[in-house]
């Protein structure tokens, strides 16, 4: 089972999936994770998929 934090549609016609991270940054690791939730609703049939990590504590948001 996957569950990412959070799934927002958008006005604009994207989906945004949202992974929140504290602490230490790990980029490589927090990717793969959010492009498995991606990869899972893309097998889904959803289109205009948009990945990103918000590192709460610096407030930092990375696009995957």
């Amino acid at each position: 089972m996957r569950r990412p934090d959070r799934v927002v549609w958008t006005a604009d016609g994207h989906i945004d999936i949202i992974d929140y991270k504290f602490g230490e940054q790990r980029p490589k690791a927090y990717s793969r994770q959010v492009r498995a939730y991606m990869d899972a609703l893309a097998a889904m049939g959803y289109e205009n998929l948009r990945g990103f990590i918000w590192y709460v504590d610096s407030g930092k948001t990375v696009p995957v």
